[in-house]
């Protein structure tokens, strides 16, 4: 075989998930270290290979973030947040070896705090009414007594005719 049919899929070695429990506080053997990451490889291989779907679908030949966040949505898995941009990040060079990093900029936390536009989050926001109709017997204060756990508003403003979200 050549180097590169050798080379064919990225593995994460176990240590590297070892290293990412220890960070936050859990102990892993060797064994569920090992499965960890062969799980964690092929969940990636499945993302890729969605998201490059959505890539060939839209007939594009760049893969975007947004393929990828739509291939996490598709396995039920939250999208990574704010990498969306068209724009190359400027990197800068580490004094020591071969590592690069995006240059942070600064910050007013102040002006944030005050600022009177909100920033949009990566979730969806969405507002889900659970109305159920009254029972046969015509009780017009069945939303008040029986309701279903913390719904008892919306019950009554649907019974009498109100929507609860205008």
């Amino acid at each position: 075989m050549s180097e590169r049919e050798e080379r064919r899929f990225v593995e994460i070695p176990r240590e590297s998930v070892r290293l990412m429990a220890e960070s936050t506080g859990l102990e892993l053997s060797d064994e569920v270290a090992a499965l960890l990451a062969e799980d964690v490889c092929y969940r990636l291989r499945e993302a890729t290979q969605n998201s490059s779907q959505f890539m060939k679908h839209t007939k594009r030949r760049k893969l975007t973030v947004e393929d990828f966040n739509r291939a996490l949505r598709w396995s039920s898995v939250e999208a990574v947040c704010g990498y969306g941009s068209q724009e190359a990040l400027p990197l800068r060079p580490a004094r020591e070896g071969e590592l690069y990093f995006p240059e942070d900029r600064e910050v007013n936390l102040v002006e944030l705090a005050l600022a009177t536009n909100i920033p949009k989050g990566c979730a969806e926001t969405a507002v889900r009414g659970d109305c159920r109709g009254p029972p046969r017997g015509g009780d017009r204060n069945w939303a008040v007594r029986g309701g279903v756990g913390g719904q008892n508003s919306c019950m009554r403003w649907c019974y009498e005719g109100q929507n609860p979200l205008s």
